[in-house]
C-alpha cells in the first residue's frame, strides 16, 4: 500500500487514499476496485474509517452552512457510476449511481 492522497481539516480530521502498488493488475482482465485508491477517513489514531474504493474527489466545502464540511465523489466502476456525497462528519452518505447495462 502507498499513500496517494491525503487531506487535513482545521478540526485535525484526515481524508486519505491509499493504493496497491507493485504488482500489476493483468491486462486482460476489467480493472477491479482493489486496484483503484481506497478511501478512507481518520478521526484520531484510533479511529479510522473506509469509505470506499472506485472513487475521485471532486469537492469539499460546507454546502449546508452548518459549519463542517461535505465531501462529494465521482463513483466509476464496471457497471456503476454517479456520485456520492458524505456529510455528518462522514457518518452519512447520499448516493447517486446508475448502471450502464
Amino acid at each position: 500500500m502507498q499513500p496517494v492522497k491525503a487531506y487535513r481539516s482545521k478540526a485535525g480530521k484526515v481524508l486519505f487514499a491509499l493504493a496497491i502498488r507493485g504488482r500489476k493488475s493483468p491486462a486482460d482482465e476489467v480493472p477491479s476496485a482493489a486496484w483503484s485508491l481506497h478511501w478512507f477517513v481518520a478521526d484520531n489514531a484510533d479511529s479510522i474509517r473506509f469509505l470506499g474504493s472506485e472513487l475521485d474527489l471532486i469537492d469539499a466545502g460546507d454546502y449546508d452552512r452548518d459549519g463542517r464540511s461535505e465531501v462529494i465523489f465521482v463513483k466509476a466502476s464496471y457497471n456503476a457510476n454517479g456520485y456520492i456525497l458524505f456529510f455528518d462528519n462522514f457518518r452519512q452518505s447520499a448516493q447517486f449511481v446508475w448502471s450502464d447495462h
